[in-house]
């Protein structure tokens, strides 16, 4: 699954599950009640990140870096396609960071779509190379400090009284796998992309003006609040001073989408720098090239915006270079 094609969640459960601190997960054993963590418990539960990689080089698990030099000098894998996956990572990171000079709006599908891309094309390399490689000491490491978060937040009741672990043998396989697919949809649901989603959605609406100060919103100082609480609060403090700080009306297409949303403020604070002249240059770039529903858009954030076809039909059907020029402040 590509990066960008990530399963879709309810933003209102997001919020809803956030502020009362637990998801609910439906299992054949029963119900399941996933606490979710405070910050300081993850920092302590990461630190032990190294422990486990040296757990899995003891059982002779080999490193992601070893592993490919194996592969390479047995001819199972060779340094174009190594160079190539990091040339299209380089790209994709490029391209992610060219999003903030993109104006119009049908230009920023159309680049995102190219990121969409390009990010399949890496993915299938990765999954190439990853089929190959096969479980590495960071695989190892990784998989036991999930399993390890998913233990200690996961009970068969809402007191967290009854821890899932103390109850159930993981040597059951077929239980195996239905614990890990809680697992997993319980960290995607969590992801960055989805929590700052779920700020700029209507859900969250009601909570958004007060986002400035942590005790209005969830009635608690920032240390006892829980890691995803935390984000929430970043990320809609981060997006009220976007709006506070607008100098002109926000776009809808850009206000319900956290990476539009950010690539317009960093456009709005360029600009501020900008000279008159280049100003004008680029009103004139947002116009030329621009579709009907471009148009619409940059008319409903700019009144003052003027098509090319809107000046040809007021001169008659003919422009000439001097109208050209005055028309975008030349």
């Amino acid at each position: 699954m590509s990066s960008l094609e990530k399963k879709k969640f309810d933003y209102s459960d997001i919020i809803a599950d956030i502020f009362r601190e637990y998801s609910i997960a439906d299992s054949s054993m029963g119900k399941m009640y996933l606490r979710h963590f405070g910050q300081l418990e993850t920092k302590i539960l990461l630190s032990r990140k190294n422990e486990f990689i040296k757990e899995a080089e003891k059982r002779g698990i080999l490193s992601a870096e070893e592993s490919i030099n194996i592969l390479i000098k047995d001819e199972m894998w060779d340094l174009e396609k190594e160079k190539s996956i990091q040339e299209k990572t380089n790209f994709i990171s490029n391209l992610k960071k060219g999003l903030s000079k993109i104006k119009l709006p049908s230009q920023m599908e159309n680049h995102k779509n190219l990121i969409k891309k390009e990010e399949e094309i890496l993915d299938s390399l990765n999954k190439e190379k990853k089929e190959l490689i096969g479980i590495t000491s960071e695989d190892f490491a990784e998989k036991k400090l999930n399993r390890l978060f998913f233990d200690k937040i996961c009970y068969f009741d809402k007191d967290y009284q009854k821890p899932v672990s103390e109850e159930v043998s993981y040597s059951d396989f077929s239980l195996e796998i239905e614990i890990s697919k809680i697992q997993s949809d319980f960290f995607e649901k969590f992801t960055d992309n989805n929590i700052s989603r779920a700020v700029l959605s209507e859900s969250y609406g009601s909570y958004f003006p007060f986002s400035e100060n942590v005790m209005d919103v969830f009635g608690k100082p920032l240390k006892d609040m829980t890691a995803y609480q935390i984000k929430m609060a970043g990320f809609a403090r981060s997006f009220l001073m976007i709006f506070k700080n607008a100098q002109k009306e926000i776009p809808d297409y850009v206000a319900r989408d956290p990476e539009a949303l950010v690539n317009w403020n960093q456009n709005q604070n360029t600009g501020k720098n900008d000279s008159k002249t280049s100003n004008n240059e680029d009103k004139a770039s947002a116009i030329f090239g621009a579709t009907k529903d471009d148009i619409e858009k940059i008319k409903k954030e700019d009144e003052d915006a003027i098509t090319l076809n809107d000046a040809l039909k007021k001169e008659g059907g003919n422009l000439n270079m001097q109208q050209l020029m005055k028309m975008h402040g030349v």
